[in-house]
């Protein structure tokens, strides 16, 4: 809640004060400060030496009420990049919103892993499976601007984020309505030189140690699987790219880092004669690359 005294014009440096105090016993010193620069940014229009240099800059009424309004829904624990309504990916910015799972570190990696295991062989086709914000098909496209690129989801209302984010970003992308779980959906398709996920993967029974900021405010169709069956979305990606992936094409998926033998298994199993399993920067266990024997040649190697 946010008292009267403080809907009121203030100046940078009382604004800057006021929202470190809330933000503190939260999210603690570093993040606090990360989070005040960038509502000042989003907000204000602010970079970090403005704000050094503006400090004793007056802040209109109205624009500091709202700078504390988002504040108060950080502290409790509301995602940012759901206040701002933004995210960033690699080198440019999506929209997001309840209906898309925010943007992760580790995803920025699959796609730059992927562009440089494609470089020497750039894909033609390439699919996106499980789209979400669309930022995964927005990044590849940007890497390979000629490829014809599909991405698809189960969510309409993601799906018209997508489009949106690819339309800002000048990414042409055809977006496609889609149960991958559902194999009636496949003779649809046509062939793809690259197929991308990251697919639903955490655990119901891990639910105990996820952030409340994701828990309580990310879809969870995006982000959960049954215990009992935890690689039903990489079951059925394994069989779309079984009969969708071209001969010298590549499938590369995000995983749950404590399966990935399991991953690895079950691709093998499904008649993948080639697959590798990667780990992060955070040195986890987080994707899998699968191909066939006639797949594995100089362009893929490390």
């Amino acid at each position: 809640m946010i008292s009267k005294t403080d809907n009121r014009s203030m100046t940078v440096k009382e604004l800057q004060e006021k929202l470190y105090k809330m933000l503190l016993p939260v999210h603690g010193k570093e993040e606090s400060n990360a989070m005040i620069y960038r509502l000042f940014e989003h907000y204000l229009g602010f970079n970090r030496p403005l704000i050094v240099i503006e400090r004793e800059k007056t802040i209109s009424r109205q624009k500091s009420a709202t700078i504390m309004k988002a504040a108060a829904k950080l502290a409790e624990n509301v995602p940012l990049q759901y206040i701002t309504g933004k995210a960033f990916f690699l080198d440019f910015s999506v929209r997001v919103n309840r209906y898309t799972l925010i943007p992760r570190p580790e995803t920025e990696e699959m796609v730059l892993i992927a562009a440089h295991l494609l470089t020497n062989k750039p894909p033609k086709n390439i699919l996106d499976i499980g789209t979400g914000s669309g930022c995964i098909a927005i990044a590849m496209k940007r890497q390979f601007p000629s490829s014809q690129t599909v991405a698809i989801d189960i969510s309409k209302k993601a799906l018209q984020l997508a489009s949106a984010n690819a339309q800002n970003n000048s990414a042409d992308i055809e977006f496609i309505q889609a149960d991958i779980l559902k194999s009636a959906n496949f003779p649809g398709f046509p062939q793809f030189d690259f197929i991308i996920s990251n697919p639903p993967y955490v655990r119901e029974s891990e639910k105990i140690g996820i952030n409340s900021n994701v828990l309580d405010y990310e879809p969870h169709r995006a982000l959960f699987v049954p215990d009992h069956d935890p690689l039903r979305f990489y079951r059925a990606i394994g069989l779309f790219a079984g009969r969708h992936l071209t001969g010298s094409g590549m499938l590369m998926v995000e995983i749950n880092e404590k399966l990935g033998n399991e991953t690895v298994a079950l691709f093998q199993s499904q008649g993948f004669t080639h697959t590798e399993l990667r780990k992060d920067f955070r040195g986890r266990d987080r994707f899998v690359i699968a191909y066939n024997g006639n797949q594995m040649s100089q362009p893929f190697r490390k």
